[in-house]
């Protein structure tokens, strides 16, 4: 068995009072060597030549005795513990320190940091791989691109009895260390065969503190994919030129999509990380919106909807994942 804290404090503190003690009586020693006894033995040499050498180890070892038990009185004191558990705490967490860990160092804290206990490890089989992939996706965030001051505007009109989006895209995109990432924008394709498609009006972009530059749509590359479950989508990229030298561009895109009929779901989700999100839509005359979902913690979106439902805004300052986005439901008014 252990020894109790209790227990440890008393044997610790009867070694030191013991050594603090005999380093004193040593000192005092030497002091009456060195000033009485030193003098009287001025006619004996050979026991002048013993006590020199013997009163010299006194003199040595006494204030070392005296300097050690202070020191680990210092030491052991709570105070002084967690005085330096303080500093190390906070030389730590310095950015300095930190930058000077290599990768692998910094995945490790990042590990110790977020990584759950082993009885939740036990209890949640696969909760390892998710904390794995989440320490990746935070040290590679800014190997890749990433957005900001990203708006989308909806207007929502009915027009040959079918529900149209005609929405513009505008976002700033930024420069990863390999260059600005693919622009991509997807639609989803309905299963049904309906005219017209989704369609692209345009797409422009600029380049820091430069003139707007219009990419023309046959310039656009078109891929379309089904998924096992049916699910059609069609995406549209663009390559950012090489040459562009400029931490950021400006991005801005107009496109229409179509309901099947009196109804329309807009969704959008994100590709990039993206620093905020505000989603606007507006609904003309016989339009009213019916439902809205947000993929990802909805406290810390502002909503607003309009008392009549012809209007809507949902925004974010907060970072948002790739993954996650908005949906927004828009009916016939009945």
């Amino acid at each position: 068995m252990g020894k109790s804290n209790e227990e440890r404090s008393v044997i610790w503190h009867k070694y030191f009072v013991k050594y603090f003690i005999i380093g004193l009586f040593l000192i005092l020693f030497f002091v009456i060597y060195d000033s009485e006894i030193k003098i009287l033995i001025n006619g004996y040499p050979f026991w002048q030549k013993l006590l020199n050498i013997i009163f010299s180890m006194i003199g040595i070892l006494g204030p070392s005795l005296v300097v050690a038990s202070l020191f680990t009185f210092s030491i052991e004191s709570k105070n002084f513990i967690n005085y330096i558990k303080d500093k190390i705490e906070k030389t730590m967490i310095k950015k300095e320190f930190l930058d000077k860990l290599n990768e692998v160092d910094k995945r490790e804290a990042l590990r110790r940091i977020l990584s759950p206990s082993n009885e939740k490890y036990e209890m949640f089989s696969n909760i390892k791989n998710y904390f794995e992939e989440t320490i990746t996706k935070s040290m590679t965030l800014f190997e890749y691109s990433f957005k900001s001051h990203f708006t989308i505007d909806i207007n929502a009109f009915y027009k040959n009895n079918r529900v149209c989006f005609e929405e513009t895209m505008s976002y700033r995109i930024y420069k990863s260390k390999n260059g600005f990432e693919q622009i991509r924008i997807g639609f989803t394709e309905s299963e049904f065969d309906f005219e017209p498609k989704p369609e692209m009006i345009s797409f422009q972009y600029i380049p820091q503190n430069c003139k707007y530059e219009n990419v023309e749509i046959s310039d656009l590359k078109l891929i379309k994919g089904e998924e096992e479950s049916g699910f059609k989508w069609v995406m549209y990229s663009y390559d950012i030129p090489k040459e562009i030298d400029a931490e950021f561009i400006s991005i801005n895109i107009k496109f229409n999509e179509y309901g099947s009929d009196h109804w329309q779901l807009f969704g959008y989700k994100t590709i990039l990380p993206s620093e905020g999100i505000k989603v606007k839509m507006n609904c003309d005359e016989g339009l009213v919106i019916k439902e809205h979902v947000i993929f990802d913690n909805e406290n810390n979106y502002v909503k607003y909807i309009s008392e009549d439902k012809k209007k809507i805004e949902i925004a974010t300052s907060q970072w948002i994942s790739s993954g996650n986005g908005v949906a927004v439901l828009v009916g016939k008014k009945l």
